[in-house]
């Protein structure tokens, strides 16, 4: 199995998020049982990042590309 990839100071893998939504510096995120969580980050541009590399779906973006 391979190793979980996790952002330093955020106890859940990316393979457990769904998607993702920000303001600011807060993260409320979808995991993949439909629970949702809140995280602020001490980086939000990294952490961001580190979603989007972790194919973590950014529903404004998403939203805003649909006609």
């Amino acid at each position: 199995m391979p190793e979980e990839n996790y952002y330093p100071g955020f106890n859940i893998p990316a393979s457990q998020l769904s998607k993702f939504i920000n303001a600011t510096d807060l993260f409320t995120m979808m995991l993949k049982d439909k629970r949702v969580i809140h995280h602020t980050p001490e980086n939000a541009e990294n952490f961001r990042k580190w979603l989007l590399l972790n194919s973590v779906e950014d529903i404004k973006t998403q939203k805003n590309s649909q006609p």
